[in-house]
């Protein structure tokens, strides 16, 4: 196996743990069986995990050759990041008003 393939195996295992992660922990805090805003180890776990899907896509979208085409391959993930986007936003805007 090549070196980049193993890269590409170990970069789609970690992004795909993580997510299925992320789906656990969201699943049980609307089922109410955990609280992530009420336990602050879970709720930096979240937002970490948010930040390195955000950062991922940027990243990604930074070396594409083809921003139109990434952003229509890659919609999904941009769905995905909206919430940090949101938050970023709302900082701001605190900040702004403070």
């Amino acid at each position: 196996m090549k070196v980049s393939n193993i890269k590409k195996l170990t970069y789609e295992i970690v992004f795909s743990l993580l997510a299925i992660f992320a789906v656990v922990m969201s699943f049980l805090d609307i089922m109410s069986k955990i609280s992530i805003e009420n336990n602050m180890n879970l709720l930096i776990i979240d937002n970490s995990i948010l930040i390195i899907f955000a950062l991922d896509y940027f990243i990604r979208l930074s070396i594409s050759k083809n921003k139109k085409e990434f952003f229509k391959k890659n919609f999904p993930d941009l769905i995905t990041i909206i919430p940090l986007i949101q938050c970023l936003n709302y900082s701001v805007l605190q900040n702004y008003l403070d």
